[in-house]
């Protein structure tokens, strides 16, 4: 039985759901998020998004925009949660097929490609983004 306390899961080292490269945590106006050095996603949990979307130049300082490198959105095999090893849901905008959240049933956690929490934050995406919150409630 594991006696690991939320907090010490926050603290622990993630490894991208996609390519399974080291997470760096990256401090962005106050809110901790993990980010991928290899392929730029951003991995937020429960409650960071909203916070993060608070205010626009937050978005700008986490999402390090698209890598050059990265072009494939296929996984290293299936998707899952770095927290908790649920398999991630997806959610695809209805008009912008470039934008698709993962999220985890399990932690709330939310992946984001790299580019996408800039995508997310336009006024275009505002409507289904909340569709999408009220569906999963981060």
């Amino acid at each position: 039985m594991s006696t690991s306390k939320p907090s010490d899961l926050k603290d622990a080292t993630l490894f991208c759901p996609h390519d399974h490269a080291r997470m760096e945590k990256v401090n962005v106006g106050g809110v901790m998020v993990d980010r991928c050095n290899a392929c730029g996603r951003l991995w937020l949990d429960d409650g960071e998004m909203k916070r993060l979307l608070a205010h626009q130049s937050t978005v700008e300082e986490a999402d390090a925009g698209p890598f050059g490198r990265d072009s494939a959105r296929e996984a290293l095999g299936g998707r899952v949660c770095p927290r908790d090893k649920t398999t991630l849901l997806e959610f695809k905008h209805p008009e912008r097929k470039d934008v698709i959240i993962e999220f985890c049933p399990g932690c709330r956690g939310v992946l984001l490609d790299a580019g996408e929490l800039r995508h997310i934050s336009g006024h275009e995406a505002s409507s289904w983004l909340k569709k999408v919150q009220s569906l999963v409630r981060w």
